[in-house]
């Protein structure tokens, strides 16, 4: 089940510091009950005519749950970055990223033209190996997507200001993709423009038991 968040002011600069999903807090959060939703198609793959493919199984990523493939991840989007933008696909299977995230802290894995694509929600799935020490995919830059993918969080509840995702920049999507066992936030945005957050769902842990969960769907 999703729904739909688009940034408010189409080409202009939205005033808010930070819009997060996935945990209440004193800035601007959606918070959606359960079944206050619609379906939405699977949206298409960014057209790839004339730029850079790197699928991270070319890098060296397994896909087998048991393998870390973070480096092959840091390779495949540094290789598409390098080349100006493109595209880094992810096919079936479940790869395990280190608590520390896909790159290193305070540096974008997703930049300018750079689109992360997955095959489906629960095909591809990136999942953490332990607590989170920064958030999971910084996305930082101009006209880039993340979609099509699940973000296993494995339940851990992080520092108070990590994210799964955390988005900045202008003309950016994040669209159908999970974020499930998540023990924080799930998306968090900073400013920007004409930027969208749709057709994704969140399965939040809540804080202290594994066994009361709440969703949020955005």
């Amino acid at each position: 089940m999703v729904s739909k968040f688009i940034s408010p002011l189409m080409g202009q600069t939205c005033p808010l510091p930070s819009f997060l999903i996935g945990a209440a807090s004193a800035l601007l959060v959606l918070q959606l009950p359960r079944g206050y939703c619609q379906n939405a198609p699977e949206p298409d793959a960014p057209a790839t005519s004339g730029q850079t493919v790197a699928d991270v199984k070319t890098y060296g990523a397994v896909g087998d749950g048991r393998t870390n493939d973070t480096d092959s991840f840091n390779a495949a989007l540094k290789s598409v970055a390098e080349a100006g933008g493109g595209t880094c696909v992810v096919p079936k299977g479940t790869y395990i990223i280190s608590a520390s995230g896909i790159t290193a802290p305070h540096e974008p894995a997703v930049s300018s033209d750079v689109h992360l694509v997955g095959k489906g929600r629960s095909v591809s799935v990136l999942k953490v190996d332990g607590m989170p020490r920064n958030h999971l995919l910084q996305c930082d830059g101009d006209n880039w997507t993340v979609e099509n993918l699940t973000f296993n969080m494995g339940d851990y509840t992080p520092s108070v200001g990590l994210s799964t995702i955390t988005c900045k920049g202008n003309n950016w999507r994040v669209g159908n993709c999970a974020i499930v066992k998540s023990g924080r936030w799930g998306i968090a945005a900073f400013g920007g423009n004409n930027w969208s957050i749709e057709g994704n769902y969140i399965s939040r842990t809540v804080p202290g038991g594994k066994a009361s969960n709440w969703s949020d769907s955005c």
